[in-house]
């Protein structure tokens, strides 16, 4: 009887036991159940949190620059009647007008072309029978004086950075002369390399760019005692950072000897014929060798000649950089712009 007793006592004992764990199972089922439910709300709540700023935030900034074109307008705005009012012009008259911080010192500027559009037309953009004008919010200067045909209807930035000079180039019959300016402050200077050639912007990389001089010096005519023959030559520029200036890459004179050991073969003599006459040769630290020599011709004439080897190219190179072994017409100078030309 006794013995019976404890068996009952053992099973009910056991199963007691199974029923704590079984609840205890249960709950921690449940906690868990309960964590991943209020851990999934949490995220629900801090993604339309984020979704919500984000949509602040786009609000904002389509606000900011909503407001940053509205003051852009109204200052164009103000900056063209400071200009009509100087010029004593209507707008109509205005063919170009760029507005920019162009000295990155927080104001805006801008530049315009102000004239007539000619029956004639050199270039695609159209160009203006006028002039080149500088505004400010406090005047407008008149830059330029035309004296060719007209400046092509567009402009043209040579940006360093640091610095900006902006370029109108006036168009003639045979040719095109660059103005050059730079913004400081409330004025506008005309750069050194102003008024020099045509300025070829598109050709601006590692701070560097190209200047085509135009000139009359491909032949000697005893008779007129002058020189003729139309030539354009390319002179080399950079964007010096320690002076925060352009410099020009001038040519060094140096001997037939010393270009044989630049370029590694005997350019003298490869360039000139029998009857013709070294006339000088310069080096630019470019890479740029200029051979210039003369060939005489008949009744007293005499041909002015050049030809042009890339040092990194290893070719020779005609007046517009592309590769070429046919000889070029023209003397090439030690410098277009001696005075900010470095050696």
């Amino acid at each position: 009887m006794k013995k019976n007793f404890l068996i009952v006592l053992g099973i009910i004992t056991i199963t007691l036991i199974c029923a704590c764990s079984k609840s205890a199972a249960e709950a921690d089922k449940y906690e868990q159940t309960y964590a991943s439910e209020q851990t999934e709300a949490t995220q629900e709540e801090n993604e339309t949190d984020e979704s919500d700023q984000t949509e602040e935030v786009s609000s904002d900034s389509d606000e900011n620059e909503e407001s940053i074109e509205r003051d852009r307008v109204e200052m164009e705005d103000k900056l063209k009647e400071v200009l009509e009012t100087k010029a004593e012009i209507t707008e109509e008259k205005i063919r170009l007008f760029e507005m920019d911080d162009f000295d990155n010192n927080g104001e805006y500027e801008a530049f315009a072309l102000v004239g007539e559009e000619p029956e004639y037309d050199f270039d695609e953009e159209g160009i203006v029978a006028g002039d080149v004008w500088f505004i400010n919010e406090k005047d407008a200067t008149k830059l330029t004086d035309q004296y060719g045909m007209g400046f092509q209807c567009k402009d043209r930035v040579l940006d360093f950075g640091t610095t900006k000079y902006v370029i109108f180039a006036d168009e003639y019959a045979t040719g095109v002369m660059t103005y050059a300016f730079e913004v400081k402050g409330n004025n506008v200077e005309e750069a050194p390399f102003s008024k020099c050639g045509a300025v070829q912007v598109t050709d601006q990389e590692d701070d560097c760019f190209r200047i085509v001089d135009s000139s009359y010096d491909a032949e000697y005519d005893p008779e007129l005692d002058s020189t003729l023959g139309h030539t354009w030559k390319s002179y080399y520029f950079f964007y010096d950072r320690d002076t925060d200036s352009v410099k020009e890459y001038g040519g060094s004179e140096i001997t037939d000897e010393k270009a044989k050991e630049l370029a590694g073969r005997d350019l003298a003599a490869e360039c000139l014929k029998s009857d013709d006459k070294l006339e000088s040769i310069y080096y630019r630290k470019n890479g740029i060798i200029n051979i210039n020599y003369s060939r005489p011709g008949e009744n007293g004439c005499i041909s002015y000649l050049h030809r042009t080897w890339d040092i990194e190219k290893e070719c020779y190179i005609d007046d517009y950089t592309e590769a070429s072994d046919e000889e070029q017409a023209g003397t090439y100078l030690p410098a277009l712009c001696p005075e900010i030309a470095t050696y």
